[in-house]
């Protein structure tokens, strides 16, 4: 595996016990659910309303933890706990820039895999 890749395909396979339907399935619903949580997160951020930033990170972060993004299952923790309690609300902007480098190039990378 080349190591440009931003995402880890080893849980997923694990999970799935060697069924490329089943990884093919999580791969879709990854490539179809996570733009819409990027929307959704920048719209957010726009608007200042971490509660809902906080929230979609939430429900990001199983995605992330399941189409392994290492460099970003830190990081999503970060949002979802400055959504929740406000608490290092100076370190969104940077989180942000990053999020949105990787998580759209992480889609286009598992789009690749299909």
């Amino acid at each position: 595996m080349s190591n440009d890749k931003l995402y880890d395909l080893d849980f997923v396979n694990e999970m799935a016990g060697g069924n490329q339907e089943f990884v093919q399935q999580l791969l879709t619903l990854f490539i179809q659910t996570v733009p819409e949580s990027v929307k959704l997160i920048n719209k957010y951020y726009e608007e200042n309303d971490l509660n809902s930033l906080g929230k979609e990170a939430h429900k990001l972060k199983s995605t992330i933890n399941t189409v392994q993004i290492p460099s970003f299952i830190d990081k999503i923790k970060d949002m979802e706990m400055i959504g929740k309690t406000g608490d290092g609300v100076e370190r969104l902007p940077q989180l942000m820039e990053d999020f949105n480098q990787v998580i759209p190039t992480a889609v286009e990378q598992v789009k690749s895999e299909l």
